[in-house]
């Protein structure tokens, strides 16, 4: 940001330096990072008088942020390491400190900030993180079986998930390797 010098005495002069833009203004990013001369110089009836003063310019830090990787409603919180360098914090929906809980964030897409400061001058990076709602799971009920039955295929909606349980092996049911008793049977 562009700084407009006003503190020379008495008013009309100019200022000149590292950094001066025009007669009166001074820009960080041209005089770059460190200590550096501003000369305020007036005239007066031929005489000419200097006075030098220095302006310190922080290199502001360089905020990253990595994706962060969708997420389920129903997941429990995750301790967020993607911003570097380290030091900074966080912060957006469901982020609490340096941690993101998506059930607080809620389904949907979010925007996720890191925040690094050097003390003078911060820099933010974002990204968005995707929160999905929970799928919704049915099996189909298996009849009560005798263990002699024959092995059953087991069905489930959506397709794609995953079933478990005894005498459960890849999506099939065997009542004789579960065995008598009621069993639960999970997909």
């Amino acid at each position: 940001q562009v700084l407009t010098l006003t503190a020379g005495q008495p008013a009309g002069g100019y200022y000149s330096g590292t950094g001066v833009v025009g007669s009166q203004q001074f820009d960080p990013a041209l005089a770059g990072p460190g200590l550096h001369d501003i000369i305020y110089t007036y005239t007066q009836n031929g005489c000419v008088a200097n006075v030098t003063a220095q302006i310190t310019v922080t290199a502001t830090p360089q905020a990253s942020l990595a994706q962060i990787l969708p997420q389920c409603v129903q997941n429990g919180a995750i301790t967020l390491v993607q911003g570097t360098p380290a030091g900074g914090t966080y912060q957006g929906p469901g982020v609490n400190g340096n941690v993101f809980d998506p059930a607080l964030a809620g389904v949907g897409s979010h925007t996720i900030r890191y925040v690094l400061s050097n003390g003078n001058c911060a820099d933010t990076a974002s990204t968005q993180v995707v929160v999905t709602a929970a799928p919704q799971a049915s099996i189909t009920a298996l009849p009560m079986l005798c263990t002699d039955a024959g092995t059953r295929l087991l069905q489930g909606q959506p397709q794609g998930g995953n079933f478990s349980g005894p005498g459960v092996n890849f999506g099939v049911f065997n009542p004789l390797q579960a065995g008598p008793g009621v069993h639960e049977v999970r997909y």
